[in-house]
């Protein structure tokens, strides 16, 4: 069985319209991306950097970002993460449902991994979840010690307290 990646429109690079209200009452449109393709590299940096959804209100340019759930697919690593803003923590059945429902519709043929996304909380979250992982260098004892070790000699002295004079 061949590795095979999922060509269906929710794991596709997509925006989406929205009507976004300004704390400065302003309402306008907006275009807002509800799923990254990892080859569409401006994008998926922007994913990573939490500057994906950002929008700027035309009457007061104030920026702001739009809370959505995003799907992010890396078909080279067989990986669908579904990235919900930490404002959506409440909601992560919910979107999870949502992004089934969403394959459901597709009608593309689910590859295994697309069965099994993994959902991330923010840019941090998404970024700690595609970190390399760490090698044995990272945790090598021959290494030099950041911090000085104290052998028993130098610890400073240990003086008791000063006793506290009772008040008559």
């Amino acid at each position: 069985m061949g590795s095979r990646v999922y060509a269906g429109r929710t794991a596709s690079t997509r925006t989406e319209r929205v009507v976004y209200c300004c704390p400065c009452g302003e309402r306008y449109v907006a275009a807002v991306w509800r799923a990254v393709d990892a080859r569409d590299e401006a994008e998926a940096k922007k994913l990573h950097d939490g500057t994906l959804n950002q929008v700027r209100c035309p009457s007061c340019e104030a920026r702001a970002e739009v809370q959505v759930p995003v799907v992010f697919h890396d078909g080279a690593h067989e990986r669908l993460v579904l990235v919900l803003p930490d404002g959506l923590r409440h909601r992560e059945l919910e979107e999870r449902a949502a992004l089934f429902a969403a394959l459901a519709e597709d009608g593309a043929a689910p590859t295994a991994y697309v069965l099994e996304p993994d959902v991330v909380f923010g840019a941090a979250g998404l970024c700690a979840l595609l970190a390399p992982p760490l090698t044995d260098a990272a945790f090598d004892a021959t290494s030099e010690p950041t911090a000085p070790i104290l052998v028993r000699d130098e610890l400073p002295e240990e003086r008791p307290a000063p006793a506290l004079a009772l008040l008559p």
